[in-house]
């Protein structure tokens, strides 16, 4: 999970950030932030699933934070740790009705924050539902928009893929919230550019709009598998992003529990879907 350490001291920052580290949890990035203010835009501008938060700060206070993140769509349901020296019950019961997941005072061991994280976003998990419907709307969106079928891949098997590797990212916020990525490599992302622009697979053209092609799939999948799991209540898709991912990356990817695997004109490929916690979308 990526977490946004908000306190306006850098020592308390890195204490945090250290402690976090010898617990043993699992920690994508982790941002800073001097005060609310900086917070709220790294908010905008980053994926975070958790924060971390200080109350008394300047330009921004933690209080004063909160109820912005709870009047915006995008961020009315991210979990909240206040990390305080305070510890006053009034205090504490005041911030809880108005959505703070949990409190821990300073100074705190790493099985304490470890135990109080694991508390407030429980455990990552898809529902086999889940997988099937990717697998249904990712092949149909091959099929329909890249003109290519997918052929799901047994468990365990991860072929090597010739030559480059593009990495398509999406978020999502709403009713659900989480993110969808696809691997592919850089000829199978060229052949679809060219087949859905007009072009021969060898255009110079097609080579160079592959990763956003691939972007684009990835961007009407996650449109359909958001509608799917929860056709209620939008969902907000951020922008996609695309880059080129290294053979090391490539290997981790498709280990990764979450990871589908697919063999496209016989290209590997491998879709990832990460949802958050539950008790981050109650």
């Amino acid at each position: 999970m990526n977490i946004l350490l908000v306190d306006d001291s850098d020592i308390i920052r890195s204490m945090i950030k250290r402690t976090i580290v010898l617990s043993g949890l699992s920690v994508g990035t982790v941002h800073e932030a001097a005060n609310g203010k900086e917070a709220l835009a790294v908010m905008r501008d980053e994926w975070v699933d958790l924060v971390l938060a200080d109350l008394n700060m300047p330009v921004m206070d933690g209080a004063e934070m909160l109820s912005a993140m709870r009047e915006d769509p995008d961020t009315a349901r991210m979990p909240v740790i206040i990390v305080s020296t305070e510890g006053a019950t009034q205090r504490i019961d005041d911030l809880s009705s108005r959505g703070v997941s949990a409190w821990v005072r300073k100074p705190f061991t790493p099985e304490e924050i470890r135990d109080v994280i694991l508390g407030v976003t429980g455990s990552w998990e898809t529902d086999p539902a889940t997988d099937e419907s990717l697998d249904r709307i990712f092949g149909h969106v091959m099929e329909t928009f890249a003109y290519s079928f997918p052929e799901p891949l047994r468990s365990g098997e991860t072929p090597t893929p010739d030559g480059d590797v593009v990495c398509a990212e999406i978020d999502f916020v709403g009713a659900i919230s989480g993110a969808l990525s696809v691997a592919a490599p850089g000829a199978l992302c060229r052949d679809i550019a060219a087949g859905l622009l007009g072009l021969e697979p060898d255009d110079a053209e097609a080579a160079t709009r592959g990763a956003d092609t691939l972007a684009e799939v990835l961007n009407i999948t996650a449109g359909h598998l958001c509608t799917d799991i929860e056709p209620h209540t939008p969902t907000h898709l951020r922008p996609p992003t695309a880059a080129r991912m290294a053979p090391d990356e490539w290997q981790a990817f498709c280990e990764a529990p979450r990871t589908r695997m697919y063999l496209i004109d016989e290209h590997p490929v491998a879709v990832r879907l990460d949802l958050r916690p539950t008790s981050a979308r109650a």
